[in-house]
């Protein structure tokens, strides 16, 4: 999959900014210069943003493709701003001045960051050198960031300026134990799924970190009369909760007992957690029948 179809990818990328901004509306300025840092697009005579415009005729004159490629726009400058240059991690979201990102990001977001990147490359937003080289750069990161190394698992919260685990919340300082969530490694999985299929330059790197997941160690086989579901995620360390209980790994890979988050499981298909029961599918350690058997 090196070509991705056009509209298909501006719905995509309008989509796609309220899974990085979660918790916070992020807004970008409908004028203005681009951000420092920004990497130009193709030559052409420069919209409100330092973008290409679109042009008038053909594509132009369907006003839904106009409308959707200024969100895709907008959407991009708001990613771009948020991104951190030294690591190419992005934040979980920023002010609607686009000037003070958030000090923490997540496997969600930096997912996000994955898959909006090819899309801005797909609608001309980046050259196919500047996307490259931007998926490298955090493609870099996670291979340095910390993990579940037995199930090749991203806890939830990270630093964007160095990749560091978020032990304490930045707003307050009350701490934070490091957790890892099966919603967040299912969009982070497909997006390195994604990133393996089309950027062959980077292909080899986006699928060594996609192939040492196991999305079993998110699937009870024990929860209700079926197959089993997805749990919500588990804790490295105690985290001193009710709701938690060491556990051996579901997936029975070799390390420490997990403290999982037992009661929590998701038995719907729409739920966000079903990126993790395609993955395991595909993969072969989620049996097929999981997913026929929720509501």
């Amino acid at each position: 999959m090196t070509r991705l179809n056009r509209r298909s990818l501006l719905a995509a990328t309008a989509a796609s900014l309220p899974l990085l901004g979660a918790g916070q509306a992020t807004a970008a300025p409908s004028a203005g210069s681009a951000p420092a840092g920004q990497m130009p697009g193709p030559a052409g005579p420069a919209g409100p943003h330092g973008l290409p415009r679109v042009p008038r005729g053909g594509q132009g004159k369907d006003k839904t493709t106009r409308v959707l490629r200024r969100w895709a726009q907008d959407t991009w400058r708001s990613i771009d701003a948020m991104a951190e240059e030294s690591t190419g991690l992005v934040a979980d979201n920023i002010d609607d001045e686009l000037t003070t990102p958030a000090r923490y990001t997540s496997p969600t977001n930096i997912g996000g960051y994955l898959w909006s990147t090819l899309i801005a490359r797909e609608l001309g937003l980046l050259t196919a050198g500047h996307a490259r080289r931007r998926i490298s750069r955090t493609l870099d990161s996670l291979e340095h960031m910390e993990r579940h190394d037995p199930s090749g698992m991203y806890v939830n919260w990270y630093d964007p300026h160095d990749g560091s685990i978020v032990r304490e919340w930045p707003e307050d300082g009350v701490p934070v134990t490091p957790f890892v969530s099966s919603v967040d490694m299912g969009w982070l999985g497909a997006a390195l799924h994604v990133v393996a299929q089309a950027d062959p330059s980077n292909r080899r790197r986006a699928r060594a970190l996609y192939e040492a997941m196991r999305w079993d160690i998110f699937f009870d086989p024990g929860f209700g009369d079926g197959p089993g579901a997805t749990i919500g995620g588990f804790w490295l360390e105690d985290p001193g909760r009710e709701d938690a209980e060491l556990l051996p790994p579901l997936a029975g890979v070799e390390g420490e007992d997990l403290w999982y988050h037992v009661g929590h499981h998701y038995d719907t298909a729409i739920s966000e957690a079903r990126m993790v029961t395609y993955l395991g599918m595909i993969r072969g350690q989620i049996p097929a029948a999981a997913y026929f058997a929720t509501y």
